[in-house]
């Protein structure tokens, strides 16, 4: 049987390592989390060159209309993809964090891969044969298939990245993932200016992708043979189908709250207005990786702390704020310098109508973060079933909208992406309500809303400053943004010391002494 043989990346495959010590497993929440927010944060700067290359070259190489079609197929790829995914990623995930060891947690691993695989094929194949049936005016049927591609290949990433994620070795997690976002984003891009069409683009990306798997399995020795038949293989199976379900329906329920209004975009509007939708959620989509690793650490630390609720707590009401501190200012600063996005980008003038859609959405960037890691406990302590329904009243409650706002925008301003966008935040904001009714009061600190307010405030400031300095240039907008921000939050005690000093302490630590996150 195959194993995961090195600990950390590294230039060259190592040797056969034994296993972790068991300390690492006894570590606090709060530092399993800083240290692994530090092990992603060493792959932002991929991450945020390969989304600025994407952001600034595929609009404006596709146009919006092209762009719109593209979004339109790779959204219900994803709904595909998480719908027969039956959540096995995220229950393999919480199975390896809560006792799985050595040869049977590899052997979890392997038997949720091909799981995983099996169901994906049956929803691509169901979902393919009924696509031919629907009107071409509404979908590209081959750019559809081509976006399956990525069905089909995301169980192998998956499993990879539960395997690193429930053993909390983050900084492999990080550049498994990072790695394969680069070298998809950089391959398309490519093929673009090379002057490829929006098929060739998106089947470049899944090619790319799918080779970035491959690569990091090489690279980490996972190779898994297909298990052996016997009588209770069928049952194991089933095992990882039934503990996946309520993560299953919760990650489709996000999924389809997350994308159904593109969906439905290229359903009730046209494919330049989805394009516009869709190039305004790529610039706002950049600030999902603060919240992102805050909470990839987050959800194996939880997990094997669910009987420590004073830890729980304490972790719960340190990350909030950490997650509002550097969150308010992005969507502070997105609402203040969207006018000059576009031009900055070299975006084609049809674009400025994804002005104002950037700052309605941005609006709605520190609920995003604040959802993600209440969501992330939830899951973590057992209250899936709850949070669920949770999700299910709000994708209603956002498909319903769409489906009024979206051609009564169109209608009445000619862009139905400002229905979307609009009806977007509203049910971020139920998000948020709802999963503070499900959260048990006991782990929930009441000094947040102050931290709240006064983070507010201090965004405030920030989008007068940036706005008020936009006509000299960005660069000195975004600079008089971040300063008053800084003195606003620090001036009304919107930032707790103690925790950015823990922060930094844990990052010149690692630093000093070399230790890989």
């Amino acid at each position: 049987m195959s194993s995961v043989l090195l600990e950390e990346p590294t230039a060259t495959v190592a040797a056969a390592q034994p296993e972790a010590p068991a300390a690492q497993h006894q570590a606090s929440i709060g530092d399993s989390v800083v240290r692994g927010a530090l092990a992603m944060l060493s792959t932002q700067p991929i991450t945020w060159a390969t989304s600025l290359l994407a952001a600034a070259f595929v609009p404006r190489l596709l146009g919006a209309h092209s762009l719109g079609q593209l979004s339109f197929a790779m959204s219900v790829a994803a709904i595909v993809g998480t719908a027969f995914g039956f959540g096995i990623p995220d229950y393999l995930t919480r199975r390896i964090a809560q006792g799985s060891a050595g040869e049977h947690r590899l052997n979890d691993t392997i038997l949720g891969f091909y799981v995983h695989t099996a169901s994906s094929t049956i929803g691509v194949v169901l979902i393919g044969i009924g696509s031919l049936f629907v009107p071409a005016s509404v979908v590209d049927v081959p750019l559809l298939f081509i976006a399956f591609i990525s069905v089909l290949t995301a169980p192998a990433q998956a499993a990879l990245l539960a395997l690193f994620r429930g053993r909390e070795k983050h900084a492999w997690y990080a550049w498994a993932n990072a790695g394969q976002v680069a070298m998809a984003t950089l391959g398309g891009v490519l093929a673009l200016v090379a002057g490829a069409d929006v098929r060739i683009y998106a089947l470049i990306g899944a090619v790319f992708s799918t080779l970035s798997t491959l690569l990091c399995w090489k690279l980490a020795n996972f190779w898994p043979t297909p298990p052996r038949p016997s009588a209770g293989l069928l049952r194991e199976g089933w095992a990882f189908v039934r503990g996946g379900f309520p993560f299953g329906v919760w990650n489709l329920t996000l999924t389809v709250y997350g994308m159904g209004d593109m969906v439905l975009m290229g359903m009730l509007a046209t494919s330049t207005e989805t394009g516009w939708y869709s190039a305004a959620l790529r610039i706002v989509g950049v600030t999902v990786f603060i919240p992102t690793i805050i909470v990839t650490p987050l959800f194996p630390a939880v997990s094997r702390n669910v009987g420590n609720p004073e830890a729980l707590r304490r972790a719960i009401a340190q990350t909030l704020r950490l997650s509002l501190f550097m969150t308010i200012p992005l969507g502070a600063g997105i609402l203040a310098v969207a006018p000059r996005v576009p031009s900055m980008l070299g975006w084609s003038d049809e674009f400025s109508n994804a002005i104002p859609l950037m700052q309605i959405l941005a609006l709605h960037i520190p609920a995003v973060a604040i959802d993600m890691v209440l969501g992330t406990i939830l899951l973590a302590v057992g209250r899936e079933k709850q949070w669920v329904r949770v999700g299910i009243i709000a994708a209603v409650v956002n498909l319903g909208g769409n489906i009024f706002a979206i051609p009564l925008a169109h209608q009445l301003v000619g862009d139905g992406a400002l229905g979307a966008s609009i009806t977007k935040v509203v049910t971020e904001g139920l998000m948020f309500v709802g999963a503070l009714v499900v959260l048990p009061r006991h782990l929930i600190d009441p000094k947040i809303a102050l931290y709240a307010v006064r983070l507010t405030i201090a965004g405030v400031a920030c989008a007068l400053a940036a706005t008020a300095l936009l006509w000299v240039g960005i660069h000195l907008a975004v600079v008089a943004g971040a300063a008053a921000y800084l003195a606003t939050a620090f001036l009304l005690r919107g930032v707790d010391v103690e925790d950015l000093l823990y922060i930094l302490r844990r990052f010149t630590r690692r630093a000093r002494l070399g230790v890989p996150a």
